[in-house]
């Protein structure tokens, strides 16, 4: 009883680093989308302002 809970144990730290891992690798892509997402807005409204200022003269 006592070696398997001593197995548990170090099984535990394992899975833990695992789960930040997948946690950072998700927050790095929303991090990627969300500059993917700013650069596209920021490009649609230039074009927008270009199209406004064509307009006007």
């Amino acid at each position: 009883m006592r070696r398997n809970r001593l197995k548990n144990k170090q099984k535990q730290p394992c899975n833990k680093k695992k789960a930040t891992l997948n946690l950072s690798r998700v927050a790095s892509v929303n991090q990627t989308i969300l500059i993917i997402g700013v650069f596209t807005v920021q490009f649609v409204l230039a074009s927008f302002q270009v199209a406004l200022e064509a307009r006007h003269t």
